[in-house]
């Protein structure tokens, strides 16, 4: 039985319409959140990062830190967010 791709895009996009219930599941934490950016400071990556935190700032978690872990091609910080708490509070910016 083979599906063509338009059916399979329809499927896949009308699905989390029909699932009742849908929502978050953790809308604040209680610890600062850490968005690690895999950039240098002072780039144009580093600019939205940082605009991003003050957005998230009191809405998400009480504290927003952006920690920049450069080098690698992005590997030092996907190790970074790999050895941290899979509770929310790390995000990878990439």
């Amino acid at each position: 039985m083979q599906f063509s791709r338009r059916a399979l895009l329809g499927v896949a996009l009308a699905t989390p319409a029909l699932i009742p219930g849908r929502g978050f599941a953790q809308t604040t934490v209680a610890r600062p959140a850490r968005p690690i950016l895999g950039f240098a400071a002072g780039g144009a990556s580093d600019l939205v990062a940082r605009l991003m935190a003050d957005h998230l700032r009191g809405r998400y978690a009480p504290t927003v830190v952006v920690e920049n872990r450069t080098g690698a091609a992005g590997r030092i910080a996907m190790d970074a967010v790999r050895a941290g708490d899979p509770d929310g509070t790390i995000m990878v910016q990439t």
